[in-house]
């Protein structure tokens, strides 16, 4: 199997699923690497048409976690702070009660 850092982003790689059990895994498996750069899982399906064609489906799944098993492989972006309501003051130099 080649390795996943030889792929760049927006690309992905898929070998023949030989560990096929069901017949909802994939028939090819592998990586696609975000535009980001996270890894993701790949599935590919390979399915037929009417008139004998064949057409693939590709399913990107969830982010590939980091060889060392800890962490995410997805980046993590700080939340940009919410801007504070200013506090309403009523404006009571009316003579009129309401």
């Amino acid at each position: 199997m080649t390795n996943d850092n030889e792929i760049k982003p927006s690309e992905g790689k898929a070998w023949k699923n030989a560990e096929k059990t069901e017949a909802w895994h994939g028939d090819y498996k592998g990586t696609f690497v975000m535009p980001d750069g996270t890894k993701h899982f790949l599935d590919v399906y390979v399915n037929k048409k009417p008139d004998g064609g064949v057409w693939f489906k590709l399913k990107v799944g969830k982010p590939k976690m980091s060889s060392s098993g800890a962490g995410s492989a997805a980046p993590v972006f700080a939340a940009a702070p919410q801007p504070q309501p200013k506090a309403v003051v009523p404006d009571n130099d009316d003579d009129i009660p309401f």
